[in-house]
């Protein structure tokens, strides 16, 4: 009796230590750690990595669904000469590409265009059209110019050149500028000072040019929209600001512009 009871402990302690051994794992130093802390911790790890992939997942997607959809939206679109838009990057290459020369390219593109419009969309900024059709010009300036607000970011850019007077302005502000502005240009003084100084520079300065031009042997290939812009520079600083700034002024030797 005493034998089997003997027995019956010895197997207890051993089915003890099994049942020990599966709740424990003794590493080098003997030291034990439980199988469950040693779950949970996986589990938390698990979870962490899954809430930080899931917001780069969710923005990745959503990156890519509107690169495609613009990619989509322009190739059937004729107002997109020349620009190739790629996924994620959209028409970024092809601005970097053409940065040296940007107003000459986007100037080739518009007129290329049937409707002379050129859309574009680069990463981080809304999405842009460029316009040279004067129907467009009409319809932004004039006919609903109370839709197409410059916004306080453009504002902000060019406010230490133009202030906030009329051509850095929206709204109520923008409405109070230009009835002053109209004000100015409809007075007569106005009016008398501008052709002063238009008749001064066409007498003094632009009809002495083509004379000399077309003198005798003398005669030279002007540049007119050279001398028109020179001409209409200075117009327009006299009448602005009371300075001539001299850029249609010829040299005294007569061999070019001063």
């Amino acid at each position: 009796m005493g034998q089997r009871i003997e027995v019956r402990v010895a197997n207890h302690v051993a089915k003890e230590e099994r049942m020990t051994r599966k709740n424990y794992k003794v590493n080098g130093n003997g030291h034990g750690f439980s199988s469950s802390s040693s779950s949970s911790a996986e589990q938390q790890a698990n979870a962490l990595t899954l809430l930080v992939l899931l917001p780069v997942l969710y923005i990745s997607y959503h990156l890519i669904k509107r690169a495609l959809t613009t990619t989509k939206k322009t190739k059937n679109k004729p107002t997109i000469h020349g620009l190739k838009s790629h996924p994620l990057l959209g028409h970024l290459p092809a601005f970097l590409k053409n940065h040296h020369c940007f107003l000459d390219w986007s100037t080739e593109l518009i007129v290329a265009s049937p409707d002379h419009r050129m859309g574009f969309w680069i990463p981080g900024m809304r999405t842009g059209i460029v316009t040279g059709n004067p129907a467009d010009v009409e319809h932004v300036l004039r006919t609903n110019f109370a839709n197409y607000p410059k916004g306080e970011h453009a504002t902000a850019m060019l406010q230490d050149f133009l202030g906030r007077g009329l051509f850095n302005s929206d709204g109520e502000q923008w409405l109070w500028q230009r009835k002053n502005a109209s004000h100015e240009f409809s007075s007569r003084s106005l009016w008398r000072f501008v052709i002063d100084v238009v008749s001064d520079e066409v007498a003094g300065r632009l009809l002495p040019l083509l004379r000399r031009a077309a003198d005798g042997d003398s005669r030279v290939v002007l540049d007119l929209q050279d001398v028109l812009e020179r001409f209409a520079f200075d117009t327009i600083y006299m009448v602005a600001f009371g300075h001539d700034p001299c850029c249609f002024c010829l040299a005294a030797d007569g061999g070019g512009w001063v």
